[in-house]
């Protein structure tokens, strides 16, 4: 049978694999809504030969958390998850070469509401020794996605939000977001964009003046509402565009590695004709627009990060700055790989 190291070979895209094809693939306890995001993404960066999963990375006191689900029937809960994944020691190169590695840090959070039983809105039934328990398309459910090029590269951060709240309301925002002036990204990210983005999904409103730096022209960044199939879309449309835009990110990687000779392993199916071509515009020069923001990025999301309040609410003041500053945005982890 199929494993999710199969699919995720597929890349073009009459052959991407469908959100079924992921989810059908893991266990019966880990197939809420957002879980084949965070599982596909991560076996392909693993795959891509840029990163490894690391022992003990996210510490396991900041991997797993639980906290009761307020609203939802007795015994709910919603669970939170990270992962993390460091720069892989074969993508490095020799440091008399006076070379940068292409990527420094990469890291998931998923948050899940479990209820205790089934019903019409869950997705999956989880079965354990302990108890029986459901993921609910009632409650919270979060998948947080960044990858962090190497601050010595123009390189841009992979980002990928997308919130589901109680009362059918759903924010998603997933963008190659620019870390210098000028941004290095170029035809292909426009060619996805008009695919996947343009007349299929309504601009979701202002984005404040201090982060709009951090958002690129082919940003989606949109909200369903009320009357909208959501889950449906999420699955479908949301899927495709997410699959084809860390494809494309990827892709990226490559031409760069390749074009500043930075030893990589690279299998040939992400390089295969069928993708659109990423074209670059190298701002390694000395001149201000080459400036890298990613240290100034990451301070402003430390300072503002919307969920700090929600995360505070169910896990704590303590465990919420800690997975913040350690597992989110560990700027010394970051810092000491880029």
């Amino acid at each position: 049978s199929d494993s999710i190291e199969d699919v995720t070979k597929t890349t073009s895209r009459q052959d991407r694999p469908t959100y079924s094809d992921v989810s059908s693939l893991s266990p019966i306890h880990k197939q809420g809504l957002y879980r084949p995001f965070a599982e596909y993404a991560f076996q392909k960066l693993q795959e891509s030969g840029y990163f490894y999963q690391q022992t003990n990375s996210p510490p396991s006191e900041l991997s797993l958390n639980e906290s009761p689900a307020k609203g939802m029937p007795p015994g709910s809960t919603v669970r939170m998850e990270t992962n993390a994944l460091i720069p892989s020691s074969d993508n490095g190169i020799n440091e008399a070469d006076d070379k940068t590695q292409v990527v420094s840090y990469a890291r998931y959070a998923l948050l899940e509401t479990l209820v205790p039983t089934a019903n019409e809105d869950t997705v999956v039934e989880e079965k354990s020794d302990a108890k029986s328990t459901t993921t609910t398309t009632n409650g919270i459910q979060v998948i947080n996605l960044v990858v962090f090029p190497s601050s010595k590269t123009p390189l841009p951060v992979w980002g990928v939000d997308i919130v589901s709240l109680p009362g059918n309301r759903h924010l998603l925002a997933m963008d190659a977001q620019p870390m210098t002036s000028s941004n290095i990204v170029d035809d292909g990210w426009q060619s996805w964009y008009d695919t996947h983005v343009k007349d299929v999904f309504t601009w979701g409103g202002d984005i404040p003046e201090e982060a709009s730096d951090f958002f690129s022209p082919y940003t989606l960044w949109t909200r369903l509402q009320g009357g909208e199939n959501a889950t449906l879309i999420i699955q479908t449309k949301v899927w495709d565009a997410f699959c084809d835009h860390l494809d494309l990110y990827l892709q990226m990687l490559d031409t760069y590695a390749s074009e500043h000779n930075i030893k990589t392993k690279m299998p040939s199916s992400l390089s295969s004709p069928s993708q659109p071509e990423t074209n670059i515009k190298d701002n390694t020069s000395d001149d201000k627009e080459s400036v890298n923001w990613q240290e100034r990025y990451l301070a402003y999301r430390l300072k503002n990060d919307p969920a700090r309040p929600m995360l505070t609410s169910l896990y704590g003041n303590e465990w919420t700055e800690r997975v913040l500053n350690e597992v989110l945005f560990p700027i010394d982890i970051i810092q000491k790989y880029s």
